[in-house]
């Protein structure tokens, strides 16, 4: 499992432009090894990012093959977003 955030008020996750394990720059869900990981960092990362105020995210855990689909689904491109609600649906938001 690893772990995301997730917007409160819309069930957004959070995703901004990431470096992967090959040096490469992408655009995907930011994700963590344990919750505690996350709430720790939560708050620099949302900064940087310019997505809010740490208090309407709240970090869940997720599976991994949920995590590939939300990176599927945001297609390497910032313009996109996904939700990711409490019955495990990842959707692209509209």
């Amino acid at each position: 499992m690893l772990v995301v955030l997730r917007k409160n008020e819309t069930e957004e996750i959070a995703s901004a432009m990431l470096i992967n394990v090959y040096d490469l720059e992408y655009y995907g869900v930011k994700t963590w090894a344990t919750i505690e990981e996350a709430n720790a960092e939560k708050n620099v990362f949302l900064a940087s990012n310019e997505l809010g105020l740490p208090g309407d995210w709240q970090a869940i855990a997720a599976e991994d093959h949920k995590v590939k689909i939300m990176n599927v689904k945001l297609n390497n491109n910032p313009s996109r977003r996904v939700k990711f609600d409490s019955s495990g649906s990842v959707e692209l938001m509209k």
